[in-house]
C-alpha cells in the first residue's frame, strides 16, 4: 500500500488525468443522452422515447386534419345545396320539414336528459323539486 501511494505522489498529474478521462469516459459511454418529453416535460426521454412521441403527435395531427377535412366537405356539400336553390333550383319541402323536425326533436330528448339529471341529483339530496309557476 505503501507503494501505490508513493507512486501516487510521485505521479499525481497522471493519476489526476486518469481519473479524469475514466469519468469521462464512464459518464460517456453509460449515460444515455436525454431531453425533455413533448408530452410531459416534466419527464425526461431518450432518442427513441422521443422518436416515438413525435410519430404519436404527427398520427394525432393527421387525425384531426382528416376530421377536419370531412367537416369542411360536409359545410362545402351544404353551401353547395344553397347556391343551388338560390339559383332557382328545386327543394323538397317534405325533407326540409323532416331534417328541421328530426333537429328540434334531437334538442328535445337531450334537454329531457338533461333535466332528468337535475332531476335526479335533487332528490338524492333530498331537495323537494322546484315548483312550476304558470
Amino acid at each position: 500500500m505503501q507503494n501505490v501511494w508513493s507512486w501516487i505522489r510521485h505521479n499525481s498529474f497522471f493519476f489526476s488525468s486518469s481519473i479524469i478521462v475514466l469519468a469521462v469516459l464512464l459518464w460517456t459511454y453509460g449515460c444515455e443522452s436525454n431531453v425533455s418529453s413533448l408530452k410531459q416535460p416534466h419527464l425526461r426521454v431518450n432518442r427513441a422515447e422521443l422518436l416515438l412521441e413525435l410519430q404519436d403527435i404527427t398520427a394525432q395531427a393527421e387525425l384531426r386534419i382528416s376530421e377536419l377535412d370531412k367537416k369542411d366537405e360536409f359545410k362545402e356539400t351544404l353551401f353547395g345545396m344553397a347556391v343551388l336553390y338560390a339559383k332557382g333550383g328545386t327543394i323538397n319541402p317534405i325533407a326540409v320539414a323532416l331534417t328541421v323536425s328530426s333537429m328540434l326533436g334531437f334538442g328535445a330528448v337531450i334537454d329531457n336528459r338533461r333535466k332528468d339529471t337535475v332531476i335526479k341529483t335533487m332528490k338524492s339530496n333530498g331537495a323537494p323539486p322546484p315548483i312550476k309557476t304558470t
